[in-house]
């Protein structure tokens, strides 16, 4: 613990009250209080958040809290970085049981600078997720408006029609239209007019001659 609290101190021990993204240790004197909060590098956070405050790892471990870490997991939580409450804490969660595995697979061995690393990627994961939530709620919206749009211009129309219905029949023909009706109007009536074979040569046939002197008709 004193020599990765050494450690830290030499990387981070430098103290701006006007840099958020500065560290901060609660005691930098006593070896046995590891009580800081600690920049999260290599976390960038998206446009839509609108410049957040740095996201930061805030670390707690002394004498009455996590008194044997390494041999146990510190107590830490993740706070800023402009994510929603609801991912802070499930970022929290996840890097709460990466500590309770790494005290378990490695005890006494130092855990914050793989925190560190860790978070940043726990927190672009989340924002990645976030993002393709998001995207989804737009096209859903998006297809939510197109089909009041399309329910609208279908309402329109019918609307317009009962005002103004359509004429039926010839008049509301197109000129091709009436043409073309013409055509098999005169194509019919002249379908009706066409002999039968046979027909005309019955017709034709000159009637029997009748015979005075001999009293009969000529075939």
């Amino acid at each position: 613990r004193i020599e990765e609290k050494e450690v830290l101190l030499a990387m981070y021990g430098f103290a701006d009250d006007d840099d958020e993204a500065t560290a901060k240790f609660s005691d930098m004197e006593d070896e046995t209080i590891f009580n800081c909060t600690l920049p999260i590098s290599g976390y960038e956070a998206p446009e839509r958040y609108d410049q957040p405050p740095p996201l930061m790892l805030e670390v707690y471990v002394d004498n009455n809290i996590a008194p044997l870490y390494p041999n146990e997991p510190p107590v830490i939580a993740v706070v800023g970085g402009g994510l929603p409450e609801v991912q802070l804490r499930e970022l929290t969660k996840r890097i709460q049981a990466e500590a309770l595995e790494r005290a378990k697979e490695e005890p006494g061995e130092p855990q914050f600078f793989n925190l560190i690393a860790f978070v940043g990627e726990a927190a672009e994961s989340i924002v990645q997720e976030e993002a393709a939530e998001l995207k989804a709620e737009q096209m859903k919206l998006f297809q939510a408006e197109k089909a009041a749009a399309k329910l609208l211009r279908d309402e329109q129309t019918r609307e317009e029609r009962l005002k103004n219905p359509k004429p039926s029949g010839v008049a509301s023909m197109s000129q091709a239209e009436r043409r073309a009706y013409a055509m098999e109007v005169a194509a019919k009536a002249g379908a009706g007019n066409v002999s039968k074979p046979g027909e005309d040569n019955e017709k034709k046939a000159a009637a029997p001659k009748y015979n005075a002197k001999t009293g009969v008709r000529d075939r």
